[in-house]
């Protein structure tokens, strides 16, 4: 969670839109930043996606201008 956080803040700054998807080994982690940014952030420029590897599989399919990775391999 807290290495997504510099991130979302540079692409928001930038005027970006931005999805995350924080690891399903954290899930109290990754329910609490869905929550702050579904009450805080505008919900169609960003967004927290839950789930497990299959959802990562699903998103990295997609075109994307820009992934950033902060996870293991």
């Amino acid at each position: 969670m807290y290495l997504a956080i510099p991130y979302l803040a540079t692409a928001i700054a930038a005027g970006n839109t931005a999805i995350l998807k924080p690891s399903e080994l954290s899930p109290k982690s990754s329910n609490a930043m869905k929550m702050i940014c579904d009450k805080y952030l505008d919900n169609s420029c960003y967004k927290v996606i839950e789930g497990s590897y299959k959802v990562a599989e699903k998103l990295g399919e997609l075109h994307w201008d820009m992934i950033l990775f902060t996870g293991s391999t």
